[in-house]
């Protein structure tokens, strides 16, 4: 019983990573996109 919920603590914990990257990865897609449309900036403030 252990062992199994060992094994799914790190399941999750890989997929929480993989979900940061993954979000970090399209944060960072949507600033540069912020940057060639300047007026976007004015409506939206960007929150890092």
């Amino acid at each position: 019983m252990k062992k199994l919920l060992t094994i799914q603590t790190e399941l999750l914990r890989t997929k929480i990573l993989f979900l940061r990257k993954k979000n970090f990865c399209h944060h960072i897609k949507m600033l540069r996109k912020e940057k060639k449309t300047r007026t976007r900036v004015y409506k939206r403030p960007t929150i890092f």
